[in-house]
């Protein structure tokens, strides 16, 4: 039996009345109360955005030429070198 982590972290957020208001509708016909209805969506929408950064589709074509580079020795690539060592920008 796997054991469920504690809760105790919280997380507050500001809205309209008329979005607290469509919330709440949306939580009562999914049968859930409003924290479980905002944490499940918030969760679900995270899972999609960090997926979304992971995943990328290609050709066919360009799928064969990724596969034949990442197969090659490595050598020296000053652009990947530079964007290896890019830094990242972040949001204060």
């Amino acid at each position: 039996m796997t054991a469920i982590a504690p809760k105790d972290s919280r997380l507050a957020v500001r809205m309209s009345a008329l979005e607290k208001e469509l919330i709440e509708r949306a939580a009562a016909v999914n049968n859930q109360t409003v924290t479980e209805f905002v944490v499940s969506n918030a969760l679900d929408s995270a899972k999609q955005v960090l997926q979304e950064q992971n995943i990328f589709f290609v050709s066919d074509e360009h799928f064969d030429w990724l596969m034949d580079f990442l197969d090659k020795p490595d050598e020296d690539n000053p652009g990947l070198r530079y964007l290896m060592n890019y830094p990242l920008k972040t949001r204060s």
